[in-house]
């Protein structure tokens, strides 16, 4: 078997209408939870996921499997279809309750929920079925690999290069900030050296704007790196960032003072999670089209003297 990121989406059997599956994974997307939490409460809504998948399979199965989840964890990536789960319906609950989505959800997503808590429903396949016996995971690509990948690439045009990290977490517009105070702080440095890290971040979302999480982490440095002599650059390796057509965004040194010229206040854009449009305006979206292929988020941020 191939596993790839997007599986918790395109292999969908879900325990109710796939409508109401929709509306509840929307809910939890725009919430701010993670891709852990999300899976968590995807796992116990369906037939498959949580180990489920490989309950009638009377072979040997081995599974190959492209990583879209910081630190490569098995049981979410895909939301686990063929691996053991740590996870309860008491925790899909928890997280449905921390981000005040309980009473937002469909009614038939509470059923479940509720069926799986009073034992009516069954739980998600744990550790200690012997199913799992005769399966095999790989991981074959992950995010650690593209970002080794770009080092790589950077150093063939002359750039000296550091690896941030591979497991960037948290709200896209707090990471973008801590990302380029980093580098600024940075002190030991030649002329042309290539900051790169990877990994997802998440977008609690308030306005009523179009973006993604690559977008709004590059808007939200905007003010910090003008003037700077910083070059900053956050994509997703799928192509597809947010509910828009770009991949992601850059910005650098003079990005402040051109949208300033325009009228385009990068906080008032922030504020509406409107950071496609922001830099629609500048001609500074970054278009690829999918590549078929999600190993995460990359970020590539170059300081220049």
């Amino acid at each position: 078997m191939l596993i790839s990121g997007g599986g918790s989406a395109l292999l969908s059997y879900p325990r109710i209408s796939l409508k109401d599956m929709k509306n509840t994974t929307d809910l939890l997307l725009k919430s701010g939870a993670d891709i852990n939490q999300i899976n968590t409460v995807r796992k116990h809504l369906s037939f498959v996921k949580g180990g489920q998948l490989i309950k009638n399979v009377k072979c040997k199965v081995i599974c190959f499997i492209i990583s879209d989840i910081a630190g490569d964890p098995l049981e979410f990536i895909s939301s686990g279809p063929t691996y053991p789960d740590s996870t309860t319906f008491d925790d899909a609950e928890k997280i449905l309750r921390e981000y005040g989505l309980f009473n937002k959800i469909p009614i038939s997503v509470k059923n479940i929920i509720n069926d799986g808590l009073n034992g009516n429903i069954p739980e998600t396949l744990k550790k200690n079925n012997p199913i799992f016996q005769k399966v095999t995971n790989v991981i074959i690509a992950n995010n650690a690999l593209a970002c080794k990948e770009a080092e790589k690439k950077a150093k063939q045009l002359g750039y000296q290069t550091m690896i941030l990290t591979t497991s960037l977490e948290g709200e896209a517009k707090d990471v973008g900030l801590y990302l380029t105070d980093k580098v600024n702080d940075f002190q030991s440095f030649d002329k042309k050296i290539v900051f790169i890290s990877g990994g997802e971040t998440t977008v609690t979302v308030k306005g009523n704007g179009i973006g993604g999480r690559n977008q709004e982490m590059v808007l939200s440095c905007v003010r910090n790196i003008a003037g700077k002599n910083i070059v900053f650059s956050s994509f997703s390796t799928d192509g597809i960032d947010g509910n828009n057509d770009a991949a992601g965004a850059i910005a650098d040194t003079f990005t402040f003072d051109r949208a300033i010229k325009i009228k385009a206040d990068p906080i008032k854009f922030l504020n509406d999670n409107n950071s496609y449009n922001f830099f629609k305006n500048l001609k500074d979206l970054l278009y690829t089209g999918p590549t078929g292929t999600n190993v995460m988020d990359l970020q590539l941020i170059v300081r220049y003297s």
